[in-house]
């Protein structure tokens, strides 16, 4: 396929997102992600880009789980399925959730429960264990201007591999002005 053709998915949301909009099978005719998008905020209106950029999804391509880093530029998918990841609120019940979904994973021979349940065991523990840095307000960072492409001190920088369509984030800037007369 190339990169201008498009092709006929079928779009299908999940969880409290289909709850919200539509809990139905959509077929969209998209050669992109960002087709895809366009078509759900054409049909649900302004708030689906609200939902989708406040909160964290599963993507599944033809019933293969990816990230939305890991969303290529063009679908070469018949079926894409955005569901919102579950949010444990506290590190405990990550790990309570984490061991749980080891043993049934276990017991039913389901390795990627087993590899979820580490996940989810090691993020609660790790909790546990380190502070997230909470970010400044004396030292604030900037740009010139204060614009809205920065981030503050203390926040984490996201490290992305390949290719990825997202804006950049300014980490660090240097400005001096020389006389010349």
């Amino acid at each position: 396929m190339s990169s201008g053709q498009s092709q006929v998915i079928t779009v299908q949301l999940g969880g409290w997102l289909g709850r919200k909009y539509s809990n139905q099978p959509m077929r969209v005719s998209a050669g992109s992600w960002q087709q895809v998008l366009r078509f759900l905020i054409n049909k649900f209106g302004a708030g689906i880009r609200h939902d989708i950029r406040e909160h964290e999804w599963h993507f599944f391509r033809n019933r293969k789980s990816m990230d939305v880093a890991e969303l290529p530029f063009k679908l070469d998918c018949k079926e894409l399925v955005i569901i919102p990841k579950i949010k444990a609120r506290s590190n405990f019940f990550k790990t309570i959730i984490g061991v749980a979904a080891i043993v049934v994973g276990a017991y039913f021979n389901q390795p990627w429960l087993v590899q979820f349940g580490i996940g989810m065991a090691i993020s609660g523990v790790l909790g546990f264990l380190v502070k997230p840095p909470k970010p400044s307000e004396q030292g604030q960072s900037g740009v010139f201007d204060q614009g809205p492409n920065i981030y503050a001190q203390g926040t984490p920088i996201p490290l992305v591999y390949g290719k990825c369509l997202a804006g950049s984030v300014i980490i660090g800037s240097d400005f001096s002005s020389d006389w010349v007369g």
